[in-house]
């Protein structure tokens, strides 16, 4: 995918995770399998965008996504999200207006991190999005599989959590 291509107000990669991210379940299922296990929402979704491309995904291609999107990651939208996280159950004495008002401006930079932290997986791994592809399954959950062992999960409440995603498709 060319720079032009991801950085475009709607790339193929974004507009996928966005759509599926809605999905009943999904949401739940990829937040659990953050919180718990510290999984990278935007690598699950990956590996279900590689399936609906054809494209296995193994642990050196993991790697490589991985450490493009890791400092990104660690620095900008943990943060963030730590923050937005921290207003919600601690508001320090603000107004629940403000505090409300401050979560909201934090969502929408931690989603713009979220997206900048995507353009980087696909320019990292650029994939050829077909125009209108059914997702093969099989693939999505050997991708998600191999995600969650590429991070050391072997577990099978981790595999189960990722149901949902699967189911969605």
């Amino acid at each position: 995918m060319s720079a032009a291509q991801s950085n475009g107000p709607d790339f193929p990669f974004w507009s996928f995770s966005t759509e599926l991210y809605g999905r009943p379940g999904v949401a739940p299922a990829a937040l659990a399998l953050q919180d718990r296990f510290g999984c990278d929402v935007n690598l699950l979704l990956f590996a279900i965008w590689a399936a609906r491309c054809g494209v296995v995904l193994g642990p050196s291609e993991f790697l490589r996504l991985d450490e493009a999107v890791g400092p990104w990651r660690a620095r900008i939208v943990e943060p963030i999200r730590g923050l937005r996280r921290a207003l919600k159950t601690e508001p320090l004495g603000a107004a629940p207006e403000s505090a409300g008002e401050c979560r909201r401006a934090l969502l929408a930079a931690e989603l713009a991190g979220e997206r900048a932290a995507q353009e980087l997986l696909a320019r990292t791994l650029p994939m050829n999005a077909p125009a209108e592809a059914a997702i093969d399954c099989e693939l999505a959950r050997a991708n998600l599989k191999a995600y969650l062992t590429f991070r050391g999960i072997q577990s099978a409440s981790a595999e189960q959590y990722a149901e949902p995603m699967l189911s969605a498709l």
